[in-house]
């Protein structure tokens, strides 16, 4: 009997390994969260940033100039375990963002957020916090000049998952079915061939049906670097997104990003092709999130994964 129990153990372990794609496991720690909006060029009159040291991660630092009280998050598909957002090392040597906080994403606490960009037999999911304006909803307009940037621990994602931040008007994308979008352009870490950590940028229009548009764009972070360092030279990952009002113009948003050092040393950045915003609609959000892909357990796993739970329930029944 013990046999089989070990056997029946080892085969609901694996299931359950499939079912939740533990081989994507990973987390991701994201160190600040800033906005500067100018109004309505380019003079910064609105100001947010979040350290993520306030041990709440629905709420971050404090707005300025023409608006005050702490910031807050919508939550789309994030889930967040207890002390998700955690202080930051005391012992990280002076000059680091050591000590200012970290929220940690990571699929532990993900949720489902399918879409029909998901590969048949996969899922996507995800943990995302959208900012938003207390009182009035979206922070960012196509008025404003703004600058968004997130601060994140620099490292290689694991195949499938990214991190990232987003400008959409819709945060929620294509959840609900017949949901529409009419922009999103994310600006990510991804893992290219062969493992080397690339920056992409992707633009994608929906209108509730199909996508409308798609551009993408990637670069080599190790292509990136300054002369002399290397990729271990990498503590930070500052990725950002400019838009810069013009009445007149495309409505470009100026993706970019910058590679830093321990000791908050520049070692390398990258820009990216300017994309359009703001086609149909006078309004976006900024949002940092993770993302991963795993696996559907097939119809044979899942039974597999039930018939273990039975077995396992009745050995436990019987030594009672």
């Amino acid at each position: 009997m013990s046999a089989l129990k070990h056997v029946l153990t080892l085969a609901l372990v694996m299931a359950m390994l499939s079912a939740f794609g533990a081989g994507a496991q990973q987390s991701y720690d994201l160190r600040v969260f800033n906005v500067a909006v100018g109004v309505p060029c380019c003079g910064q009159a609105t100001t947010f940033e979040d350290y993520f040291n306030n041990g709440d991660p629905l709420h971050g630092g404090l707005f300025g100039g023409t608006l005050s009280g702490s910031g807050s998050y919508s939550a789309v598909n994030a889930g967040f375990s207890p002390g998700a957002e955690l202080d930051g090392p005391a012992s990280d040597q002076p000059g680091t963002l050591g000590g200012v906080g970290r929220l940690r994403l990571s699929l532990a606490d993900a949720t489902p957020a399918p879409s029909s960009l998901d590969a048949p037999g996969t899922l996507n999911m995800t943990n995302r916090l959208a900012l938003d304006n207390p009182g009035t909803g979206s922070l960012l307009g196509r008025a404003q000049t703004f600058d968004v940037t997130l601060t994140w621990n620099f490292t290689t994602p694991d195949v499938g998952s990214y991190y990232g931040l987003r400008l959409s008007d819709n945060p929620s994308l294509f959840l609900t079915p017949g949901t529409a979008f009419s922009d999103l352009i994310d600006l990510r870490v991804v893992r290219g061939a062969p493992g080397q950590p690339m920056v992409n940028v992707r633009r994608l229009s929906y209108d509730g049906a199909i996508l409308t548009a798609s551009e993408s764009m990637s670069i080599a972070v190790a292509g990136s670097l300054l002369p002399g360092y290397t990729l271990a030279d990498v503590a930070y990952i500052q990725l950002r997104q400019h838009y810069q009002a013009d009445p007149v113009g495309q409505p470009y948003v100026w993706p970019s990003f910058t590679l830093v050092g321990s000791a908050l040393d520049l070692v390398g950045e990258g820009f990216l092709s300017p994309l359009t915003l703001f086609n149909g609609e006078d309004f976006t959000r900024a949002s940092a999130g993770d993302s991963y892909t795993v696996a559907v357990p097939e119809p044979a796993a899942a039974t597999l994964l039930f018939v273990g739970l039975l077995a396992l329930a009745g050995l436990r029944a019987r030594r009672g």
